[in-house]
């Protein structure tokens, strides 16, 4: 038979913003926010109600056990920032700095039925945003981004093997420096441009989990792209491209294992890659 069960979860969740407009050319803002995500029930373990507990479920009877519920997680973020224009509009900028604090986090943590939904833990982090665009020229624009985020991890012996190892510990996938720098020309010629741009791409290390295991390493990187083309004023365009130039290897992700599951590299980057992309707007 199939396990079922019901319940509910609620939040109040406000956001509050203002802003100060010191001049025409610089708006400073400061916003609070409440984030709520619901919880539910995991898909890979059940909860038992009865002894002794079997590692598959494969004794149980009809009404010897529930679906594995999890909490809610919840959290709250706070922000203040300016956004702004010099050089007469030409160079726009903007930066922030945020605190935020989540609590009871909604995590994959290794149990004895399976892969298993829990709250664990809280973190509280802090960061710095900025990025500018400003034009070097008629044809030309550059827009240069940065952060540096930084994180404080509790209560997440679930997460360290039981034990108080990581007490303190950063979020292991959040880098601590990344940024971004794109150069892009737009020339007109004939009835439509020639457009191209020079794209950048970095961070520093992440980690597969909080123990930050050596084996379990994603190193900082940067990857660059290149793009020339032509657009018509008519709709249709053709670029050329290439991207990871340096052919760089890097992994969206990297976890640490546990059990007889050692740790693991996803998602590596396409290597180096080279093609042409060619639309038309049908829009008129």
């Amino acid at each position: 038979d199939f396990l079922t069960d019901k319940h509910s979860w609620r939040a109040f969740t406000p956001r509050f913003i203002a802003r100060y407009h010191a001049s025409d050319d610089w708006m400073i803002f400061a916003s609070a926010t409440r984030g709520f995500k619901a919880g539910g029930f995991g898909s890979f373990s059940i909860e038992q109600d009865y002894l002794p507990y079997t590692a598959a479920g494969l004794d149980l009877m009809p009404g010897q056990a529930t679906p594995d519920k999890f909490e809610a997680e919840k959290a709250w973020s706070y922000e203040v920032g300016t956004k702004g224009s010099i050089f007469g509009g030409r160079t726009k900028l903007d930066a922030n700095v945020y605190y935020y604090t989540y609590k009871d986090l909604q995590v994959i943590v290794p149990g004895v039925s399976g892969i298993i939904v829990d709250n664990v833990g809280n973190v509280d982090g802090w960061g710095v945003e900025g990025s500018a665009q400003t034009a070097l020229g008629p044809h030309i624009d550059l827009l240069l981004s940065a952060a540096y985020a930084d994180t404080d991890v509790t209560e997440a012996q679930a997460l360290c093997d039981g034990t108080l190892a990581c007490e303190g510990t950063s979020l292991g996938q959040v880098p601590k420096f990344s940024g971004s720098a794109v150069l892009k020309f737009n020339a007109p010629a004939g009835p439509g441009a020639i457009t191209g741009s020079a794209e950048i791409f970095g961070q520093t290390t992440t980690y597969g989990g909080l123990l930050q295991l050596p084996e379990a390493v994603n190193d900082g990187y940067a990857e660059l792209a290149l793009r020339l083309g032509y657009k018509a004023d008519a709709g249709w365009s053709v670029i050329g491209y290439v991207e990871n130039l340096t052919n760089v290897l890097y992994y969206t992700g990297v976890a640490e294992g546990s059990g007889i599951l050692p740790a693991h590299y996803f998602g590596p980057a396409r290597p180096r890659t080279f093609g042409v992309r060619m639309t038309y707007d049908f829009g008129g």
